[in-house]
C-alpha cells in the first residue's frame, strides 16, 4: 500500500532511531554545550538589562566602532541597497516607466484613441443632414461594389 511506499528509503533511519540505549556520547555532549550556551546568554542578558542597565550604554560608547558595525548588521542592508535596490529602481524608473510605459504603452493607447477620434470626425462630416449628400454616398458605395464584382470576373 501507499504507507509502505517510502519504507525502503527510511529503513536505515528507522533502525538507528529505534536503537536501544538513547543517544551517543557526541549527541549528549552537544546537547549539554547548547544548554550551557543558552543559560550563559540568559545570565548575560539578566546582568546587562536588569542588574546593571547602564552597562550596555557604557560598552556601546567605549567600543563605538564595533557597536556601530553590529548595530548596522555589518552594513549588509546598506551594501544591498547600493548595489541592488537603487540600480533596480533607477532602471525601472528610466527604462520600464519612462521608456516602455510612457513611450510604448501610452503611445499605443493614445494612438488608438486618436485614430478613433479622427475616424469619428470624418464620419461626423459625412453626416450633413442633406438627403442629396446621403444619396451621393449610397451611389458611391454602389459604384464601388459594382467595380468589385466587375474586377472579380
Amino acid at each position: 500500500g501507499l504507507e509502505h511506499f517510502l519504507e525502503p528509503v527510511f529503513e536505515h533511519q528507522a533502525v538507528s532511531v529505534a536503537a536501544p540505549g538513547g543517544g551517543t556520547g557526541l549527541e549528549m555532549g552537544l546537547t549539554a554545550i547548547s544548554v550551557l550556551v543558552a543559560l550563559l546568554g540568559m545570565g548575560i542578558a539578566y546582568y546587562f538589562y536588569l542588574a546593571r542597565p547602564q552597562l550596555p550604554g557604557l560598552l556601546a560608547h567605549r567600543f563605538r566602532a564595533l557597536y556601530n558595525t553590529l548595530y548596522h548588521k555589518y552594513y549588509v542592508d546598506e551594501i544591498y541597497d547600493t548595489l541592488i535596490v537603487h540600480p533596480t529602481e533607477q532602471t525601472s524608473r528610466s527604462v520600464l516607466w519612462k521608456g516602455i510605459d510612457v513611450s510604448v504603452i501610452d503611445g499605443v493607447v493614445n494612438g488608438v484613441g486618436s485614430l478613433f477620434q479622427e475616424g469619428g470626425d470624418f464620419l461626423r462630416r459625412m453626416q450633413s443632414g442633406y438627403a442629396r449628400a446621403y444619396a451621393t454616398w449610397i451611389l458611391f458605395g454602389a459604384f464601388i461594389i459594382l467595380l468589385y464584382f466587375v474586377a472579380r470576373y
